[in-house]
């Protein structure tokens, strides 16, 4: 199936592969994320998973035989810098979830979100999940102010709408074209945003985390505005100073402050433009002219403007990264691929730093 414009993609199989390949073939793929240990002889192994890149998520499901998994803080997924939350659902099979030091038992009948830098361990049985792994900025999520662990009974309506948001998020993954992603996330990542945030007492609320919150929801505007904010004279009236003091109801002075070590507003919405220009030239097709698209999509009138923009902001020039997505390369049967392919994903931006 030629993948051109979708979102990348991402999946094992391990019943395709001779029995004595199974068991490395899936501990490899899942490393990035976790420390696998299949129980049972490898003839029995039968383990897959398929994953899609939306936006700045993670989105899957796994059908995985019986197994031990260990997550511990440093792994390769936080080589990065940012840091994650995993959200899931199991659908059939049952886990004993240690998660920091309390015991958790997972089975169908409630979405779990997790803070994923927190070392945690289990024991599954064979199951089946659906799961979406999200950087902390995504939501405004901060561990300071924030539980470690939520959960959304699917007998809720909170929980029942969690639940069918995600399993329609996953079933429309593979047919998601890139272009669409950035808004799709954004709509989950709000929702879920708002369940949290429902689901914290006010008294726990920080005013260090105001910084933190603010600048979360001027990243997610950017990243849903950005072809209005590109047009010539555009702007997006809701990411103005006087917008953003009167939503947050806080004053210039303080406003400005959290942006100071951003080099100010202005260049805090140059920044996101920045990561969502590298999203499209990594993920996006490669052909002649490709670089002067992505240019002029993010508001740039020049692509010699654009590249010097770029090359401060990232290091290197826009040719370095165009089209190098690894999951349109041959898949071969240790799933090195995959690894590479979060690996440049991880790579790719850092939306903020805290």
């Amino acid at each position: 199936m030629d993948r051109t414009g979708l979102v990348p993609y991402s999946m094992i199989n391990t019943a395709l592969l001779p029995a004595q390949e199974r068991r490395q073939a899936w501990t490899e793929f899942v490393s990035v994320w976790q420390l696998a240990n299949p129980l049972g002889p490898d003839s029995t192994l039968a383990s897959q998973s398929h994953s899609w890149m939306i936006g700045d998520l993670v989105v899957g499901w796994a059908a995985f035989s019986a197994q031990t998994m260990v997550r511990r803080r440093g792994r390769e997924i936080s080589d990065s810098g940012r840091r994650y939350l995993l959200c899931f659902e199991y659908l059939q099979g049952a886990s004993q979830f240690v998660h920091g030091d309390q015991l958790v038992e997972l089975k169908p009948g409630t979405v779990h979100l997790f803070d994923y830098e927190r070392e945690c361990s289990s024991i599954a049985t064979d199951g089946y999940v659906n799961g979406v792994v999200i950087p902390y900025e995504a939501i405004g999520y901060d561990p300071a102010e924030h539980a470690p662990r939520f959960a959304f009974h699917t007998h809720t309506t909170a929980g029942k709408v969690l639940a069918d948001t995600t399993n329609s998020m996953i079933k429309q993954a593979p047919a998601m074209r890139l272009s669409d992603a950035p808004r799709a996330a954004a709509f989950y990542c709000g929702m879920l945003a708002e369940l949290i945030r429902a689901a914290t007492p006010r008294s726990t609320r920080k005013p260090e985390c105001l910084g933190h919150e603010i600048r979360t929801y001027v990243a997610k505007n950017v990243a849903r505005n950005v072809a209005r904010i590109a047009a010539p004279g555009g702007q997006a009236p809701e990411l103005t100073v006087d917008a953003l003091t009167k939503r947050f109801a806080t004053s210039r002075a303080t406003l400005y402050r959290h942006f100071k070590a951003y080099g100010g507003l202005k260049s805090f919405v140059e920044a996101r433009r920045m990561d969502i220009a590298l999203h499209h030239l990594t993920f996006g097709p490669k052909h002649r002219g490709r670089i002067s698209e992505v240019a002029q999509t993010t508001g740039y009138k020049s692509v010699r403007q654009f590249s010097k923009v770029f090359s401060r902001h990232f290091g290197v020039k826009p040719s370095e990264v165009l089209g190098a997505d690894p999951s349109r390369h041959p898949a071969d049967k240790n799933s090195e691929f995959t690894n590479l392919m979060w690996q440049n994903w991880n790579k790719r931006a850092a939306y903020l730093s805290k």
